[in-house]
């Protein structure tokens, strides 16, 4: 239930004045000044001269010494109601009829929703916080739990104030290499939402995101309450999709992710999917990373108190202006830590290492040649196998067929079957896991009324940003519109090339774009310089790939008349070759010659890369014995 801010708005400027009476009642202000509205602040530091202010325009008090805003909705949520019940009791004094029926309501079927007693006794989880310098009343606030074993209760609740998840904890110091962290409450559902927002306001300042929930508890024990924590560590950003209309409320987010290397990854992420214009983050200074180990919020509170993390919640830093950057500062590139997709070739892999993200690559090759097996093995298939899903443009295959051929490289020769010698069929448990794994994991562009590059990158960058799309295939460059004339197509294609770099740059992805070579290629191995169009294509991009099919002739070699073969002409026993034409980041080229299995539709070197099994294949058993090379030898050399 997202209610529009403006209604919000309408009724905090009915209540009017009156907020301001309550909060002072209620903090019982010192020096209150009725007739300027002001006092000192409550929240705990040195205020002699009052800077808690009420700001009639916004309807709430600000603090101009520790940068706190607090408004009637925060009031009643201290009080001990959440967001929505808030908004409701407040819409109840002003007149103002809104329907709330869906507050509470279990919407999702077949969901196991957690159900968990908390004991009455909090005393262990209470002792474990007060070291950590987290009061009972914070605990309240969050409606912190403990269970009859003493673990803490962390509970989720999505913006309906629906519980949607149970996390527990020790209540104590967690020991280095001890593996039960935190862990879900067994036997029950969960979902990736944020903890605490339920009780975060839209209207009332920007929505700080922590990566644990103790640390939003440290920024609501020092008076910031918008806070909200992310449910499963940096290395899960699936809350984003979950949560992203919700989101989508906040003029303003600031990431307070940890110092470490996950954290700062984490905010590199998130900032790219929530938007650049309305992020901004929390840098923790050097000298307290170096010198006491600080990383994180909670630990910033225990050790510097909480004026120091407001301050530096109050000073959270910009994102650098895009395009431009400080030589100095920028992090030193290693290519070993640096984020991108390994192919699954090996002889691949000698030469690129792997395709980093942030990049785009052009595919080229003559149709028929083998450049969309290609795609749909080595960044699809490949892709959802080490954690990276897809956007996919394909302007000649249709959905359906697109589908059918990439669920058979992903099942592989092990759960295909060939009824005569062109239907493939996939055994149907296998067929139901598969697209069970890359269900909501791979995305299809189906508007049909329009192949448009505009439209087709607005919905790649949209998909990206809520569900963390990592790779784009534009399959291909000839079906797509990008508004270009006979007179202007080199220009235009060299400017839809630079959007493209600027995107994947942006968006941190890996782009592939398709191209066709120019006409009258047949028979010759294709070059850089032969793709269709404008130089820019190849120039441009940090990765251009060519596939060809070898021809039943080359594939037989040319006889010299001597009982040998002519020089450079001898027989070739793969099907294919993929040539490296460019890789920007290793700077090595080269050929590499492979075998094309049409049973699952794979590149392979050897049966033991053919019959690899992706992860959705959980069977244990020993590997899958087939292979087609064996077809291939002469009598003698078989077993």
């Amino acid at each position: 239930m997202l209610i529009d801010k403006k209604l919000i708005i309408e009724a905090k400027e009915k209540l009017g004045l009156t907020a301001a009476i309550r909060i002072y009642d209620y903090f019982s202000l010192q020096n209150w000044d009725g007739k300027n509205l002001k006092g000192s602040c409550p929240f705990g530091h040195e205020d002699n001269t009052p800077s808690f202010i009420f700001n009639e325009k916004d309807n709430c008090f600000h603090c101009f010494s520790c940068g706190r805003n607090f408004g009637i909705i925060d009031l009643y949520m201290k009080q001990g109601l959440t967001y929505l019940e808030s908004v409701e009791k407040l819409f109840d004094e002003v007149g103002i009829n809104y329907k709330f029926g869906e507050r509470g309501v279990k919407t999702k079927r077949d969901y196991k929703y957690p159900v968990i007693e908390c004991s009455e006794d909090r005393t262990k989880v209470e002792e474990y916080f007060a070291t950590r310098k987290i009061s009972k009343e914070t605990l309240d606030y969050c409606n912190i739990g403990q269970d009859k074993n003493g673990n803490i209760v962390w509970k989720f609740y999505d913006e309906n104030d629906t519980l949607l998840t149970v996390k527990l904890r020790p209540s104590r110091k967690i020991e280095k290499g001890e593996e039960k962290k935190e862990w879900y409450l067994p036997n029950y559902d969960f979902s990736n939402i944020l903890f605490n927002m339920n009780r975060a306001d839209p209207s009332n300042g920007p929505l700080i995101i922590t990566e644990g929930q103790s640390d939003t508890l440290s920024i609501i024990e020092a008076g910031y309450f918008n806070s909200v924590s992310v449910p499963g560590g940096s290395s899960n950003n699936k809350w984003i999709e979950t949560c992203f209309d919700w989101l989508e409320q906040f003029n303003q987010i600031i990431i307070f992710s940890d110092s470490d290397e996950a954290g700062i990854k984490m905010r590199k992420e998130v900032v790219s999917r929530l938007g650049q214009w309305r992020c901004k983050y929390v840098e923790i200074p050097e000298e307290y990373i170096t010198s006491d180990q600080i990383k994180d919020a909670n630990a910033i509170l225990y050790k510097y108190g909480k004026q120091v993390l407001l301050d530096l919640i109050s000073n959270a830093q910009e994102m650098p202006i895009y395009g431009v950057s400080n030589l100095a500062s920028i992090e030193d590139f290693d290519i070993e830590k640096a984020s991108g997709i390994y192919s699954g070739i090996q002889s691949l892999d000698d030469i690129i290492y792997k395709f980093i993200f942030g990049n785009v690559l052009v595919v080229t090759g003559k149709r028929g040649e083998g450049k969309s097996s290609f795609v749909n093995q080595v960044l699809i298939g490949e892709g959802l196998n080490q954690g990276y899903d897809s956007f996919i443009f394909s302007g000649e295959l249709s959905a359906p067929v697109l589908k059918s051929w990439l669920n058979v490289t992903i099942a592989g020769a092990e759960f295909v079957a060939m009824k005569n010698k062109f239907v493939h069929v996939i055994n149907s448990d296998a067929k139901k896991k598969i697209e069970s794994w890359y269900d909501n994991r791979i995305w299809i562009y189906d508007d049909k009324k329009s192949n448009s590059s505009e439209d087709i990158l607005d919905k790649a960058i949209a998909v990206t940003r809520k569900y963390g799309v990592k790779i784009w295939i534009l399959d291909n460059l000839l079906v797509m519109d990008i508004g270009a004339k006979d007179s202007d197509i080199y220009e235009k294609q060299k400017d839809f090339m630079t959007k493209l770099i600027g995107l994947a740059d942006l968006y941190n992805v890996l782009i592939a774009l398709i191209i066709h070579p120019r006409k009258g290629q047949n028979g010759i191995e294709v070059a850089a310089d032969d793709v269709g169009g404008s130089g820019a294509l190849t120039n441009l991009p940090q990765y251009v790939v060519s596939a060809k099919k070898f021809s039943e002739k080359e594939k037989e070699g040319i006889k010299d008349g001597k009982g040998g073969y002519k020089k450079n002409c001898e027989p070739i026993k793969e099907d294919v070759a993929i040539n490296m034409l460019k890789n920007r980041y290793v700077g090595k080229t080269g050929e590499i010659r492979l075998y094309f299995d049409y049973r699952s539709r794979r590149f392979y070197t050897d049966a033991i890369n053919l019959n690899k099994r992706y992860k959705w294949n959980d069977n244990k058993l020993p590997p899958f014995v087939y292979d087609p090379l064996a077809d291939r030898l002469p009598d003698m050399m078989k077993d």
